[in-house]
């Protein structure tokens, strides 16, 4: 009943036209009869066709097949389309520029039966009975927020305008497979992916924080997004990041027993480079207690919150070297922040009524692409493009090169504990 009410929605409120959307759900091909307003069939079947080359491209997976189509817009009516996949993910492209704006090959879009609505960036939400919602917590939008929401989305959609994916465009317009680095993007000769780590797949970029795998095995390993206090779930994982791969010290030992669980399990494997590297079959958690045991007060935020928040923490604790700051103190911009081994958290908007991921990867330079954990349960490999970086900050620790040793990783056969870097302690 799902696929009809939303099919229903679309014809009602005049956004785009979806024909033959029965049709298209029940074939396991490509060729996809259903048509956008503004493209024609062949060109819209070629938008999907785009997505889901793409997602192959990303994981390295050729058994993805279209599910279900779905029209998203932003507040201010711009238009963007999401391709759900089989076994599980999904795509966004904007139907303004064709880029595609975000990727997650492993976890589910929070799509309701209601009219649904997207800003890069800042997250997923809902209208019924003339009231918006957060579909992620359900929460009402007050007026307030939905002006400013609407206003990030004016802006993130001027951007999209001066950022048109001329190759992809190519392809829907024309048929001419888009070439990035002088390889097609075609399905036809991606393999299944071999990177499995505890059964789990690993998507990898151009280049990535040292140890990111923290990031993509940490599924629910962190305090829950509770009160819209993601900022401060973010500020958590960067903390944790920073105790057990950078330098002991960040958390004082009465800390560490109140807040932290030691991870359990070992695992030796070959990673992409064929190099023999150890990775741990889960990660510490750091407990939900600790957000508002550590910040009382914690809910929406501003990266300055989030300076002041990880610098209250860590005030008097002398054995350790950082700063806590915004990419522009040290660095030009994120990209840089990343190439130099510092995972970021990315705030939606500066005013407070954004979603906070934090970003450890660069998955394609030349395409302004991102891998980020998204701070909800299992949405830890996310692609998203910088396209919602527009209107909101980024927060980072700048550490320094000290390094010393402390087990938070026990192997669970032997009992020896282990340090983040790998190290027997």
């Amino acid at each position: 009943m799902k696929n009809v009410i939303k099919c229903m929605l679309v014809f009602n409120t005049m956004v785009s036209c979806l024909c033959g959307y029965e049709d298209f759900l029940n074939k396991q091909n490509y060729q996809i009869d259903f048509q956008l307003e503004t493209f024609s069939m062949a060109e819209s079947n070629r938008i999907v066709d785009l997505c889901l080359k793409d997602i192959k491209k990303i994981t390295l997976n050729n058994n993805y097949k279209v599910s279900d189509i779905s029209i998203l817009r932003d507040f201010s009516e711009n238009e963007y389309l999401l391709v759900e996949y089989n076994p599980k993910g999904y795509s966004i492209i904007s139907l303004t520029s064709l880029n595609i704006i975000e990727v997650n090959p492993f976890g589910d879009y929070p799509l309701t039966d209601y009219l649904n609505y997207y800003i890069p960036g800042n997250g997923y939400y809902y209208s019924n009975n003339n009231q918006y919602y957060d579909s992620i917590t359900s929460n009402k939008i007050n007026n307030n927020v939905f002006v400013s929401l609407a206003s990030s989305s004016d802006l993130i959609n001027e951007k999209d305008k001066n950022e048109v994916n001329t190759a992809n465009f190519n392809y829907v317009r024309n048929g001419i497979n888009p070439q990035k680095n002088g390889n097609l993007v075609d399905g036809d000769n991606i393999y299944t992916n071999v990177e499995y780590f505890d059964g789990y797949d690993f998507i990898f970029g151009e280049s990535e924080v040292d140890y990111s795998w923290y990031f993509k095995l940490n599924k629910t390993e962190y305090p829950k997004n509770v009160d819209s206090t993601c900022g401060y779930v973010a500020a958590s994982l960067l903390l944790g990041y920073a105790e057990f791969f950078v330098d002991s010290g960040y958390f004082s030992d009465s800390e560490a027993d109140k807040y932290i669980n030691k991870a359990s399990g070992h695992w030796t494997g070959i990673n992409k480079d064929g190099k023999t590297i150890s990775y741990f079959t889960e990660v510490p958690e750091i407990k939900d207690s600790f957000v508002k045991a550590v910040w009382p007060n914690a809910g929406p935020s501003i990266p300055w919150d989030i300076v002041d928040a990880i610098n209250s923490f860590l005030d008097g604790k002398d054995g350790i070297n950082f700063n806590v700051c915004s990419t522009l103190w040290l660095f030009g911009d994120v990209k840089q922040a990343l190439n130099n081994g510092f995972p970021a958290a990315y705030f939606g908007s500066m005013n407070g009524t954004n979603h906070v991921v934090v970003l450890y990867g660069i998955y394609s330079l030349e395409e302004d692409r991102y891998l980020c954990h998204y701070g909800w349960d299992d949405n830890t490999q996310v692609v998203l493009n910088g396209l919602g970086f527009v209107t909101g900050g980024f927060v980072y620790i700048f550490s320094g090169d000290m390094h010393s040793h402390k087990g938070y990783f026990i192997d669970a056969s032997t009992k020896i504990a282990y340090c983040g870097c790998g190290e027997r302690v």
